[in-house]
């Protein structure tokens, strides 16, 4: 029973937890990187978790100007097949109020991160709180449709719960080695579904946080802060994600071979090996791997994008294309 409930819990965490690319970024923001002489591998992965939110999304092309290039152009840019389409950069829709359709009027500290994950007709935002604290994450979704949950709120592992007078349905799984537990809570509100999701400390299955959070939330609309923006953009690419210290931009569903491109601050991660290059007065590298090109500008940037994955019909960007992204991108 205990290893059922372990697996579905894994398999309902992989659907709401941080993309891995969020996850590298939150460990080395924590921890000191001095690996020095050490080459990055690893696919990066630009996945969106599955928990709905509906948000609406004002665009405006209002954009800032950007600072003129100033980089040492390095060698050995890559070329793609010959039937490959060049790869052209566009301004980024420099203005986009992120706006979710709820806000939480209770939570349970100050939160220390803030992220969110945006789709057409669903979204949601994720606040993260300070080690040491009961409370380890809480998530709060929106979806015009029924929620692509695992399990489906229809099964019977989910019991009723009661959202301020509306019927809902809320599932708990414990991980008592980690002494964790994970809570589920959805409930439909009109023509919109919400979800609660939360990651906190204790054995004894329990939903009061995701509950309270619930019934205290607020149907005012939220915009979100963007503290980091990529201000060029491979032709294609919309936003999928943002938040406090980090964004994310990816090509339509039918050119995933070409990966998603981040942008997040960086004020930790030094001594890694590449052509040294300048972004905006900052001195950096830029390097390459069999999967991934990186350009790290120790304490303020961390700029990467995974190479196409052998699909002739892209070209990768060259060193000049991802420098220029570099450039474009504002941290405030």
């Amino acid at each position: 029973m205990i290893d059922d409930d372990l697996r579905a819990m894994f398999a309902e965490r992989e659907m709401f937890v941080p993309p891995p690319e969020r996850t590298a970024a939150m460990i080395s923001e924590g921890i000191p990187r001095r690996r020095r002489r050490r080459r990055v591998t690893g696919a990066v992965l630009c996945a969106l978790a599955v928990l709905g939110v509906a948000a609406a999304v004002p665009l405006s092309l209002n954009r800032p100007d950007r600072d003129s290039p100033s980089v040492v152009e390095p060698s050995g840019s890559p070329s793609g097949s010959p039937s490959a389409v060049p790869v052209a950069l566009v301004p980024a829709s420099g203005d986009i109020d992120l706006t979710l359709a709820v806000s939480p009027g209770w939570l349970p500290a100050q939160p220390k991160k803030i992220d969110a994950d945006i789709r057409p007709g669903r979204s949601n935002v994720t606040y993260q709180f300070a080690d040491g604290g009961r409370v380890r994450s809480v998530t709060i979704g929106t979806s015009d449709g029924v929620p692509d949950l695992v399990p489906p709120p229809t099964d019977p592992s989910w019991t009723d719960v009661d959202v301020n007078g509306v019927p809902g349905r809320q599932r708990t799984v414990v991980r008592p080695q980690e002494g964790i537990r994970v809570c589920l809570l959805a409930w439909q509100d009109g023509a919109r579904w919400l979800n609660i999701f939360t990651d906190d400390v204790g054995t004894a299955p329990s939903c009061a946080v995701a509950l309270q959070v619930a019934r205290n939330l607020q149907r005012e609309p939220m915009t979100l802060p963007r503290t980091v923006r990529i201000g060029l953009v491979p032709q294609g690419y919309t936003m999928t994600g943002t938040g406090t210290r980090a964004e994310t931009w990816c090509p339509p569903r039918e050119q995933q071979a070409r990966g998603c491109l981040t942008a997040r601050r960086d004020p930790v991660s030094e001594g890694f090996d590449g052509t040294p290059v300048t972004v905006r007065g900052h001195a950096g590298v830029l390097q390459r791997t069999e999967t991934v090109a990186t350009v790290y500008v120790t304490g303020y940037l961390w700029l990467e994008l995974p190479t196409p994955q052998r699909d002739p019909r892209f070209a990768p960007l060259t060193d000049a294309d991802l420098l220029q992204i570099a450039q474009s991108v504002e941290i405030s």
